[in-house]
């Protein structure tokens, strides 16, 4: 295998800068959603001009003047609910590529390393041999990972603790921005009650997030402030992990710093800073 301070893990690295784009997109995606809900109004005012000052209107004018007015009605909601559901959804994807993301580094890394040794969190493992053998070589370390994560009871955990268990396995633990580490439990609270509760909140979500003015039986929504704020958490925990990897082959670090104002929409939250809630 590789010694880790001789060759840059460069693939590694790109798998964390897809993440970070990702979070990129989609926080340009939420803004052009706002700026083309805002533009359909102007559509709507010019075609009620239109149709207004022609002395004579097409049936084909009219029909657009109802249907750009179904769109501003539709958009009028959204804006209204200041872009909720959008924002509920992407935080679902988000999270989502995370998870993915995190499982890639893991798997990656002890490649990269042969973190698969007798000192380590795999020689504790219980793993069916058959299903092992059975695994193309490709795949691994995949396996392992997934084997891993079950035995630490990563998708119990909360917030980065999600994370940091794993990655504390491998090789690649560290410290979280305490910013950033109480985003993160807000996001994947916000992620779970969206995904298994139709974003109604329970009364774990109303324990879990006790910065939210949710009460049990409330639509839980994300503030235009606070979906921002949580995608530039995601972004700089992604920079962490790389600065991790960087660090540790001799590689200099993104050199990019963690703003003072990250996680602020959350603060005040009290003990919600990664406490595992199993």
């Amino acid at each position: 295998m590789t010694d880790p301070t001789s060759n840059e893990p460069v693939e590694l690295l790109d798998t964390i800068a897809r993440f970070v784009e990702y979070t990129g997109d989609t926080e340009r995606l939420r803004r052009l959603a706002e700026r083309g809900m805002h533009g359909l109004f102007g559509a709507l005012k010019l075609s009620e001009n239109v149709v207004e000052l022609n002395p004579v209107v097409t049936q084909e004018q009219r029909d657009r003047v109802t249907r750009i007015k179904e769109w501003t009605d539709a958009a009028q909601v959204e804006i209204d609910s200041d872009f909720a559901l959008l924002h509920s959804h992407s935080l679902m994807g988000v999270w989502g590529a995370l998870e993915a993301t995190v499982d890639d580094v893991a798997a990656g890394w002890i490649e990269h390393t042969n973190g698969v040794t007798a000192d380590s969190a795999f020689a504790k493992l219980k793993v069916n041999v058959v299903q092992f053998l059975a695994t193309p070589e490709s795949q691994r370390h995949r396996f392992l990972i997934a084997e891993l994560k079950r035995d630490l009871g990563s998708s119990l955990r909360t917030g980065v603790a999600q994370f940091e268990g794993l990655l504390k396995a491998v090789g690649l633990g560290g410290d979280v921005p305490a910013g950033v580490r109480r985003a993160l439990v807000y996001a994947q609270q916000i992620r779970n009650v969206v995904a298994h509760r139709g974003g109604i909140a329970d009364q774990r979500f109303v324990l879990a997030c006790p910065a939210l003015p949710f009460a049990v039986g409330d639509k839980v929504t994300v503030t235009s402030e606070q979906f921002f704020d949580l995608i530039g958490c995601f972004s700089m925990y992604a920079v962490v992990i790389a600065d991790r990897i960087r660090a540790r082959t001799g590689m200099r670090l993104t050199g990019i710093g963690i703003p003072e104002q990250a996680g602020h929409t959350f603060a005040g939250a009290g003990g919600a800073e990664g406490a595992d809630l199993t």
